[in-house]
């Protein structure tokens, strides 16, 4: 920054402002700074910014595994539209287990602006009270109530849905095969 500053005979403040988009700087001033920030290939240190901001640009994507259900797809989407809006996702897989669910909300949350948490372990006991240093939004099927927003798909809804779809059409035996992964433990035929 401090080259793009002498390059263009301006203060580092300037060429901050130029980059960030802040503060009143005259037009010509502006295209100069990007000219020069353009030659010299300058790119801004998101370290350094997020030192000033108190921002990462980044958040938590914490799922149970990409194998489990619609985890793929979901994590899909969160990294399209995050990219889209400049920010960061860090993976963290849980596995579906508690203590690394209540470790993503313990911790990550100050190494990124924000955490999506997939619960599959935690209880709604288990998040009050739990210091967290950031924003946080609870995703999936299993609705768990608490200090945090959620979005909660409706599977139940959804699977009931399907199969009446398949019975209307004629099905006499339906098959719903399991979101989560397990191995099988008994064979149930239910009378559709």
């Amino acid at each position: 920054m401090r080259d793009v500053a002498a390059a263009v005979g301006v203060s580092v403040k300037t060429v901050s402002n130029v980059v960030n988009a802040t503060g009143q700087v005259n037009e010509a001033t502006v295209r100069a700074v990007r000219v020069a920030v353009e030659e010299l290939g300058y790119r801004p240190n998101p370290l350094a910014r997020g030192l000033n901001s108190r921002t990462t640009d980044t958040v938590t994507l914490a799922l149970p595994g990409l194998g489990y259900g619609y985890c793929a797809p979901l994590a899909a989407a969160v990294f399209d539209l995050a990219e889209a809006q400049g920010i960061s996702v860090v993976m963290e897989p849980t596995g579906g287990d508690r203590e690394r669910e209540l470790e993503v909300l313990r911790n990550r949350g100050g190494l990124s602006d924000g955490v999506l948490l997939m619960p599959t372990a935690i209880t709604a006991r288990e998040l009050q009270g739990l210091p967290f240093p950031g924003p946080a939004v609870l995703l999936g099927p299993r609705r768990v109530e608490g200090p945090f927003d959620s979005v909660a798909s409706q599977d139940t809804v959804a699977a009931e849905a399907a199969v009446r779809l398949l019975l209307d059409r004629g099905a006499s035996r339906v098959v719903l095969p399991s979101a989560v992964k397990q191995e099988p433990t008994e064979t149930v035929s239910r009378p559709w």
